[in-house]
């Protein structure tokens, strides 16, 4: 990635996009950085004698939302790549369809912003969860089809219909890498 070349960050400000920024910035890629928030603390594990990874001379902080289409245009101006990491990741919401607000809706609007911006590239992070439960004594990879019809939290199951709607985009040439990590502690 050249290092005049900007990117844009959704979920920046959590415990992966953090560190995710702090790589970014190290190899001196110019970040902008999602956030609904104008001063943000670093997540655990970081030093808080020391400046956070946000705060670099190579990270520009720019407030929005997910869920906000404007925000997320004004952001990804002038950027060619995007990393979409936010999402509602936790085990429960008062409101239950806030997971599917943000993990599916907030999903198309990054999309849509980024085919508007031209943004030439969307790395997405969905979530090993997406795949199901493995078989006893299987290991499952991507290519293993899900094992289970149902789900057995909303997190599971939006970012399961997420991820549906992201390959169904790639496969209409939309440039997306989906990426599915486990669960962070």
């Amino acid at each position: 990635m050249p290092h005049s070349e900007k990117v844009f960050v959704t979920g920046a400000t959590g415990f992966i996009g953090t560190r995710l920024v702090e790589a970014l910035a190290e190899r001196g890629v110019r970040v902008r950085a999602l956030s609904r928030r104008d001063h943000v603390e670093p997540p655990p594990g970081f030093d808080r004698s020391r400046p956070g990874p946000l705060e670099n001379e190579l990270v520009e902080l720019v407030r929005g939302d997910i869920t906000d289409r404007d925000s997320l245009l004004r952001g990804m101006e002038g950027c060619r790549r995007v990393f979409h990491l936010a999402a509602y990741a936790k085990n429960w919401a008062r409101d239950s369809s806030t997971f599917y607000r943000m993990n599916v809706e907030g999903m198309r609007n990054v999309f849509d912003a980024a085919r508007q911006q031209g943004v030439m590239r969307v790395v997405w992070t969905s979530s090993i969860v997406t795949f199901g439960p493995t078989p006893p004594g299987i290991e499952g990879d991507e290519m293993m089809p899900r094992t289970t019809p149902g789900y057995l939290t909303a997190y599971e199951e939006t970012k399961a219909i997420a991820e549906q709607e992201a390959l169904r985009q790639a496969a209409d040439g939309f440039p997306v890498v989906i990426v599915n990590p486990t669960r962070v502690y």
